[in-house]
């Protein structure tokens, strides 16, 4: 049901990701919304998604109707807007009064939730129990995986870990680098992770303080070391926590940590997720926002500092994301993809040196031409994990087969030594 007549104020299409695909050899473009809100992925043809572009919020029926008349030639019919509206609003795609009383419901069952649901079981991964480790088993003993019985030097100091957040089924060996690393250090009590946000935040950081379901068994959170965090800090760092309820970036690691870790006592979380990294600029604004990152960063190292329990930093990060999927022009080819390859590793060899604004600098240096989705809680990571170095265990690159897009991604580590490490992989 469409909740706006004709006359009320101009319709807004909702924020949402829109990319190219061919469905039964046609060429439509397809809308996704990354909040999870939206039911499912919409599909518009070419005509369709031009009518949609124009649903920001200024444009009358009239100006809709000007402007594709000017682009087709071809007169547009109330009753054909009419009908997208109704499609729209009905997925949850459109600003509404129907999408507004949908959206409260869903918040306030999440904010009185105790438990943040595995929003991705039986999607992104299995989400029956013996099913998913077999998965996970798959991953490590694959070739392009650390291997069963391959282990990692004994790692005394890890001091935490980048780990991918693409879907397991690209990405899954490239996770059990990290993961292998991890399964080959000492215990750990707590685990901060560290996500990227796919969805804007109030502040550069949002606290989450809820456990982590998923099909292994929940992963607990730390809700002491949580609020001792957030009390000390003069902002509410929990504003927007909405944010964390279809979030993946935390829910692919709490998966990986409770197949390492299935007993229910064997570690706690803290899920953090990380906005943008605030420019270092002029504006009333951004001296806000680069004032509240470094307050929450510094105040998270010196709590973990004094906590006595053993905290490893898990950052869940991806690296470049290129091709028409995200916009471009052109297919993904070979020389892209060496263009990438070069690019990550000078861009992660930054990161080895454990020179946070070195590794900042050099995306927001250039404009961030590759699109780098895990900039933040790198960032973050190597602002607060105390190591001294890093390693690159592993990179990827996850190429469609129709050249529509390739995404990047690493695994690291992350040592509170000097000493040079072994075994370079």
């Amino acid at each position: 049901m469409v909740t706006f007549a004709i006359d009320d104020p101009c319709p807004r299409l909702r924020p949402v990701e829109a990319f190219p695909a061919t469905v039964e050899n046609r060429k439509v473009i397809c809308l996704r919304d990354q909040e999870g809100l939206a039911t499912g992925v919409v599909t518009l043809p070419p005509a369709a998604f031009f009518i949609a572009g124009h649903l920001d919020g200024r444009n009358t029926f009239r100006d809709i109707q000007a402007a594709y008349f000017r682009e087709f030639g071809q007169i547009l019919y109330r009753e054909t807007v009419m009908e997208l509206l109704e499609s729209l609003d009905r997925n949850y795609f459109l600003e509404s009064d129907y999408f507004a009383a949908y959206r409260r419901r869903q918040e306030e069952e999440f904010q009185v939730a105790a438990v943040r649901r595995a929003a991705h079981a039986g999607t992104a991964y299995e989400s029956d129990p013996e099913r998913l480790r077999r998965q996970i088993d798959g991953f490590f003993s694959d070739p392009e995986g650390i291997g069963e019985i391959h282990l990692l030097p004994e790692i005394e100091d890890l001091a935490g870990l980048v780990a991918p957040h693409i879907d397991f089924q690209r990405g899954g060996p490239v996770y059990s680098w990290a993961y292998g690393a991890l399964r080959s250090a000492r215990h750990f009590d707590l685990f901060v992770v560290l996500g990227t946000s796919h969805v804007p935040l109030p502040y550069p950081f949002c606290v989450c303080l809820k456990d982590f379901e998923t099909p292994l068994g929940v992963a607990p959170v730390d809700r002491s070391f949580g609020e001792r965090l957030l009390k000390d800090l003069p902002l509410n760092y929990q504003k927007g926590v909405w944010a964390h309820r279809q979030e993946h970036s935390i829910e692919f690691q709490a998966v990986f940590l409770k197949y390492l870790f299935p007993h229910p006592d064997a570690f706690r979380i803290l899920p953090v997720l990380c906005g943008p990294v605030p420019a270092e600029g002029n504006t009333i604004e951004e001296k806000h926002q680069r004032l509240y990152l470094d307050e929450f960063l510094d105040r998270l190292l010196e709590l973990t500092r004094q906590s006595q329990r053993r905290v490893c930093f898990i950052a869940g990060a991806d690296l470049a994301h290129m091709g028409p999927r995200f916009g471009d022009r052109l297919p993904v080819d070979d020389a892209l993809l060496g263009e990438l390859r070069a690019a990550d590793r000078s861009l992660l060899q930054q990161a080895e040196e454990i020179d946070a604004e070195g590794f900042s600098g050099r995306i927001a240096g250039c404009g961030d031409p590759y699109r780098i989705c895990g900039h933040s809680p790198i960032y973050a990571l190597l602002r607060v994990c105390g190591a001294r170095q890093g390693k690159l265990l592993r990179y990827g690159q996850a190429v469609a087969p129709d050249r529509s897009q390739v995404v990047t991604y690493a695994s690291m580590a992350f040592y509170g030594t000097k000493e040079p490490i072994d075994e370079p992989l």
